[in-house]
């Protein structure tokens, strides 16, 4: 199984760009490949419906859409060929850092002690090999 990860700002076109590799390589290539859609997104909108738009997340959040967003990944099967994210497990560790109050010194060393070990340890799940990189780009 092979699994790529698409990142990006939100609204940069990660959810399109991923359904499309999704579909060329079904219907080109012919693997077995799933698009894993976007916790945070589904979660961020239905906070907002019920707090009637004023919502933020919190580092809270962004623990509860990481652990999230690696059930959705996890529970696919091994049978799969390819997994497309949309919404890679690091991308709420990254947005967790716009949440933190970096001048002060606590807040500093309990995200790099808790996301930093997050983040190296969850970033090796997707593949970065020139090999699979070039097919996908011949696909766009």
């Amino acid at each position: 199984m092979i699994r790529i990860a698409i990142a990006g700002g939100p609204g940069s076109g990660k959810s399109s760009l991923a359904r499309m590799l999704t579909t060329e390589l079904y219907n080109r290539k012919r693997f077995n490949a799933q698009y894993v859609t976007e916790f945070a997104r589904d979660y961020i909108n239905e906070a907002k419906l019920r707090s009637g738009g004023l919502f933020q997340p919190s580092l809270a959040d962004q623990q509860l859409i990481f652990d999230t967003q690696i059930e959705r990944e996890d529970i696919i099967p091994l049978t799969v060929d390819y997994i497309i994210s949309d919404s890679p497990v690091f991308l709420p560790v990254i947005f967790a850092t716009n949440l933190c109050d970096f001048t002060n010194f606590q807040h500093r060393s309990i995200y790099l002690r808790i996301y930093g070990t997050f983040l190296a340890n969850h970033v090796k799940r997707y593949d970065r090999s020139e090999e699979h990189t070039s097919e996908l780009q011949s696909l766009v």
